[in-house]
């Protein structure tokens, strides 16, 4: 007997046949997490589940998963399919510039983009003076990479 979980064979057979192979979620891969959460969210190739989506984007960020990262943050700031909360784009702005600031360094335009992200965050939160340190340092480096 043929047990439906325990079986890739079956597994594979059955993705061919509903002609969605990404349905089976593969936990080891931060990227594909990412995804198939993405097509939850967005319904693609599948019912619309955003509380499926959110957690699997959420797995995602916090395996540090850049793209899904940005995702929370602009979900929370602008309110986008969840509610606003500031504060968790906030964290994942903060989530965001450190994984730039690691990979990339201060002088990339990732970086000052999150960091500007951050800036808005804070101020969105009402800490104008956290908001001010941002720009600050984003604003000197901007104008150096880009031109005034």
């Amino acid at each position: 007997m043929i047990k439906i979980g325990d079986d890739e064979q079956y597994k594979c057979r059955l993705a061919e046949a509903l002609g969605a192979d990404h349905v089976f979620c593969d936990d080891t891969d931060p990227m594909h997490l990412y995804r198939i959460g993405l097509a939850y969210l967005l319904g693609v190739d599948m019912e619309i589940d955003r509380r499926k989506g959110m957690e699997l984007i959420t797995a995602a960020a916090e395996r540090g998963v850049p793209n899904a990262m940005d995702r929370l943050f602009n979900m929370y700031y602008y309110g986008s399919g969840v509610a606003r909360d500031c504060h968790k784009a906030a964290y994942w702005a903060e989530r965001l510039v450190k994984f730039f600031l690691e990979t990339e360094g201060l002088e990339h335009v990732h970086t000052l983009s999150c960091m500007n992200n951050l800036s808005a965050a804070y101020g969105a939160l009402g800490k104008n003076d956290a908001s001010l340190q941002v720009q600050k340092q984003v604003y000197p480096i901007t104008c150096k990479l880009l031109g005034e």
